[in-house]
């Protein structure tokens, strides 16, 4: 088997480069294949066209390119919004990568500057909060978006300045003119609706407090 790369060329505007590759079985049965390479995948092996290399050899370009890849999908969701580093991991394993290709992808991302979880899990918490859900909601959503440790630190100081019992009263006020229901199952059913958005007993209490002046 004959492996040899019959081209070299730029792609994504410099940010990666494309292989190509012929495979010479014998026989006169050869096979065209394309890699991509990040630029500084590139820059670290230097292929040139006209290299020949072993099986071996293409097999480690097939992993590096199968990354490569997973970095220009992972920057395409990036660039639509935030992700957190291991909702990222789970959109590129959802889209046929590898769990080791999504590692690597993942690293190489948040080590270019595009993953700032810290930043975008308080942006996330100042979202929720404007649309006036309560702190045990903000917390499981950003749970579910996959921020952990000091992300999860900087969405907690914001959150410490914020007035749930505000919150909460905007909601009784717009729903229910000011006040809950008095009667009793309607009243039970108001506070849920409340606790659901991620209330407290205790906003839901200064709320009516603050809305009765």
């Amino acid at each position: 088997m004959n492996i040899k790369i019959v081209s070299v060329r730029e792609a994504d505007g410099g940010g990666a480069v494309l292989l190509g590759v012929e495979i010479c079985a014998g026989e006169g049965k050869s096979e065209r294949r394309e890699l991509m390479l990040t630029a500084a995948q590139y820059r670290e092996r230097r292929p040139h066209r006209g290299d020949e290399m072993s099986p071996e050899e293409f097999d480690e370009l097939e992993v590096l390119s199968e990354t490569a890849q997973a970095v220009r999908h992972g920057a395409g969701i990036l660039s639509y919004g935030a992700n957190s580093r291991s909702t990222l991991r789970r959109k590129l394993i959802s889209k046929g990568f590898s769990r080791e290709a999504s590692d690597a992808a993942v690293e190489m991302l948040d080590g270019a500057g595009l993953i700032d979880e810290k930043n975008a899990a308080r942006r996330e918490a100042e979202r929720c909060a404007a649309q006036c859900r309560g702190r045990k909601y903000i917390n499981a959503r950003l749970f579910s978006l996959g921020y952990r440790g000091e992300a999860l630190s900087e969405a907690e100081e914001y959150l410490d300045g914020v007035d749930f019992a505000e919150l909460c009263g905007r909601i009784i006020e717009r729903r229910y003119g000011g006040s809950l229901p008095a009667e009793p199952s309607e009243r039970d059913r108001a506070v849920a609706a409340l606790m659901r958005r991620g209330f407290s007993s205790a906003d839901i209490r200064a709320a009516i407090r603050k809305n009765n002046g």
